[in-house]
């Protein structure tokens, strides 16, 4: 077996594993959101459900990643994927799967914590506050690259640092109004309410300057 075979059998192994994970998602979304459930909360509903629909783009990625999958690459996880966003042509773009399947599983993960943590009565605050916390570490840590013998090393530049400062400031900006949103929390400015529509604006563009700044963070 060479090279472009391994790979498309660990594309094979994970094209499985994520549509598993996506039909136990659904199945804890319908849970959930039943009266039947004994923890009935907006915010495990939410995480399901954008876990869900990452698992939809996930699946419908792994068809090119395996188009673009050649001698050589590093991991099925760091294939560029080129495809039209609409299906009569216009401009190609490229993306990686792990751009997607990242926050299926992330998503999926902090909606199995939320509901644990509100059947065991600990404070939503305190969940909310660990997890972030958590993600943080996570991505200053997966920032780092680290060589064959095992030390870390870094190529930061001043430009990079700036990018990767501005995609967790934007980051933690998109988390903070996408509770506002869930948790139907009041912002008031001056005697002026924001409107929870313009949280969720908010939050998706936050939440894409956060994965831009990443993004270039990365490049070398």
């Amino acid at each position: 077996m060479d090279e472009k075979e391994q790979k498309l059998k660990a594309l094979d192994c994970f094209k499985d594993w994520s549509n598993y994970l996506l039909v136990t998602t659904v199945a804890a979304l319908g849970w959930v959101a039943a009266k039947e459930s004994p923890v009935n909360s907006r915010v495990v509903v939410w995480c399901f459900a954008i876990s869900a629909v990452f698992g939809i783009f996930t699946l419908a990625l792994v068809p090119l990643v395996a188009e673009g999958i050649k001698d050589g690459a590093e991991s099925i996880y760091d294939v560029q994927a080129t495809f039209s966003l609409f299906w009569f042509g216009g401009r190609e773009g490229k993306f990686k799967l792990k751009y997607v399947c990242w926050p299926q599983h992330i998503f999926f993960i902090f909606g199995i914590i939320v509901y644990a943590a509100k059947y065991s009565g600990i404070p939503m605050r305190k969940t909310a506050m660990a997890v972030l916390v958590f993600m943080v570490i996570y991505t200053v840590y997966a920032l780092f690259n680290r060589s064959k013998d095992g030390e870390v090393k870094s190529t930061a530049t001043p430009q990079k640092h700036f990018c990767f400062i501005g995609g967790i400031i934007m980051g933690i900006v998109a988390l903070a109004h996408f509770c506002r949103v869930i948790f139907s929390a009041s912002i008031v400015i001056g005697g002026w309410t924001l409107p929870p529509w313009l949280s969720l604006v908010a939050a998706f563009v936050a939440g894409f300057i956060s994965f831009m700044g990443f993004k270039f963070a990365k490049r070398k």
